[in-house]
């Protein structure tokens, strides 16, 4: 009997993709999640693939009590129980880095959308309105400084890319990098606060824990927001205000940081807090 390696997803492009990878001789079952068919499969699985971490818990180890290695798609295990994990005595492997030129160059592309107010110009073309009239105000990105909250694999890629349209780089960061690595980059370290303070556009570069962050969003009247940092605050409100649309912004609608392209002319600065798990700075 051959080796089973279950691949955990809902769409046919991946499965079809999972399908085209499979090394020969393991048998490939590509079912969706707590399904009939993924209970069946992880019977005699040994090995399970896929957005699964959400799915690492007792139960799991009970329904594939053969199972070697768990292989995750995704950088991040937060939902994963790691103490099933150990109890069963099965590795579980994330996949960091995986997406992070693809999320570079995105937060890239809104740090240029936010700049040219790419959102309501197309809008306003769109819907015909535009006759060479008067322009909303534009920025250039050579000169403006970046600031990136957590300089990891997506936020050093993200450097690299900003420096190459001319702009200076700060960082923030809970583990500050040796001068020489910060020389290698051409990068600085600032302090939360200074960083908001300076920054023209801020790329928040580490994982947004929705159901318990607060924001107190901070911006510069003369400043530009963008990447996943999306909305512009004049009072504290629960992130996932936020992310629904239900926050207070005083002139500005906010929307889902994904599609946050726009240059506010905002409040005046007030402070900011960021809570990750478990650690607070």
């Amino acid at each position: 009997m051959q080796p089973r390696i279950v691949f955990v997803t809902m769409f046919p492009d991946a499965a079809d993709v999972a399908r085209d990878m499979a090394p020969s001789g393991f048998e490939l079952a590509v079912v969706p999640a707590k399904s009939a068919e993924y209970l069946e499969a992880m019977r005699d699985a040994e090995y399970l693939v896929g957005f699964v971490d959400g799915l690492v818990d007792d139960a799991l180890f009970e329904a594939g009590p053969n199972l070697k290695l768990i292989q995750l798609l995704s950088a991040g295990y937060d939902q994963a129980d790691l103490s099933a994990a150990r109890r069963a005595g099965v590795p579980l492997c994330n996949n960091g880095g995986a997406n992070s030129t693809a999320v570079s160059e995105h937060a890239i592309l809104l740090a240029l959308a936010a700049s040219r107010q790419l959102v309501r110009q197309h809008r306003t073309v769109a819907a015909g309105n535009w006759r060479g009239n008067s322009t909303p105000r534009l920025h250039e990105m050579r000169n403006r400084t970046l600031g990136i909250v957590g300089l990891g694999t997506i936020g050093k890629k993200t450097a690299r890319l900003a420096l190459a349209f001319g702009m200076e780089v700060i960082y923030y960061d809970i583990e500050r990098l040796p001068e020489d690595r910060e020389d290698a980059l051409n990068v600085r370290f600032r302090l939360l606060r200074e960083l908001l303070r300076e920054a023209d556009i801020v790329s928040e570069a580490n994982y947004l824990q929705r159901t318990d962050w607060t924001i107190f969003f901070w911006i510069c009247p003369a400043r530009i927001t963008g990447h996943v940092s999306g909305c512009r605050m004049g009072t504290e409100a629960p992130v996932s205000d936020v992310f629904a649309g239900r926050a207070g912004g005083d002139r500005q609608q906010c929307r889902r940081p994904e599609h946050a392209a726009w240059a506010p002319s905002g409040p005046t600065p007030r402070t900011r807090s960021w809570r990750r798990r478990s650690r607070t700075w």
